[in-house]
């Protein structure tokens, strides 16, 4: 919150978002910086000295890197994502957006997702950023998820909801 309130008075949300997405490809995409992230092992001094170095390397704002030094100091590094998803969020919701989480099997279409942004935005009535994350294992359909509510559609639900359903038969 404290970021975001800083960049509101400096007019640099659109920026520290940006790094944040940045910031977001590493975490995600490195399993090895995930884990030094929540793990315990690493003393305050390394979690500080590498954040300091990251920050560096990906050429960071200065509110972003003070903040992320200070999550280190204060051994709050596993709260990384959190801390991300928060910000924007609240960048969303300045500029009159709702974020939707979109999990599909396979990687949607141009077409397909802008069909189903099309329907969101007449069924939210604002404006709709997507967050498309894809995951094999729902087998086909989609998982959508605005704030708080989830519309699950895959197969794997639907095939969980009939194994049940057959257990209670019998």
């Amino acid at each position: 919150n404290a970021l975001f309130e800083i960049g509101r008075e400096e007019d640099s949300i659109k920026k520290i978002e940006a790094e944040m997405d940045q910031l977001d490809l590493v975490v995600r995409g490195s399993l090895d910086f995930s884990h030094f992230l929540v793990s315990p092992l690493y003393p305050r001094g390394v979690q500080q000295k590498v954040s300091e170095v990251i920050c560096k390397k990906m050429k960071l704002s200065q509110n972003l890197t003070n903040t992320i030094l200070l999550m280190a100091s204060k051994r709050r590094l596993s709260q990384m994502s959190n801390m991300i998803k928060r910000f924007k969020a609240l960048a969303s919701a300045e500029r009159e957006e709702i974020l939707v989480e979109v999990v599909s099997a396979r990687k949607l279409t141009k077409v397909k997702m802008d069909e189903l942004v099309l329907r969101l935005k007449k069924s939210t009535l604002k404006q709709v950023v997507v967050d498309g994350i894809v995951d094999s294992s729902i087998l086909g359909g989609l998982v959508i998820r605005i704030g708080s509510k989830m519309i699950d559609t895959s197969i794997k639900s639907k095939l969980v909801k009939l194994k049940k359903q057959m257990k209670e038969v019998g």
